[in-house]
């Protein structure tokens, strides 16, 4: 059985800052800010912000994820910096940094 999750998306919080998590959703929406690209990941439960490294590789295969899609993240919880903070979400506070990202299906329309 493949362990796609240990959170759902509004359980992370900044009592989570520097673990390492796995949250599964469907990609919500894709920030490229050229060289960092942001997703929101949404379960049932919530939303959660994701963000890639600053690998080119990273960023153009983040980047090309259709919108909803179903995917898993794997990575360490890091606390957002003060201007991102967004207090209309329940981890307005924190992010994922990407440290693996697995396409379970892809939106193909």
């Amino acid at each position: 059985m493949i362990n796609y999750k240990t959170h759902t998306c509004n359980e992370i919080s900044l009592s989570d800052v520097g673990k390492k998590v796995r949250i599964a959703g469907w990609v919500e929406t894709i920030r490229d800010l050229g060289g960092l690209v942001f997703l929101d990941i949404r379960d049932m439960y919530g939303i959660t912000q994701v963000v890639t490294s600053g690998k080119s590789e990273d960023v153009d295969y983040a980047s090309h994820i259709p919108i909803e899609s179903c995917v898993s993240v794997f990575g360490t919880v890091k606390k957002r910096d003060k201007e991102t903070i967004n207090p209309k979400l329940e981890t307005g506070f924190v992010e994922i940094k990407i440290e693996e990202i697995q396409i379970l299906g892809k939106r193909t329309r």
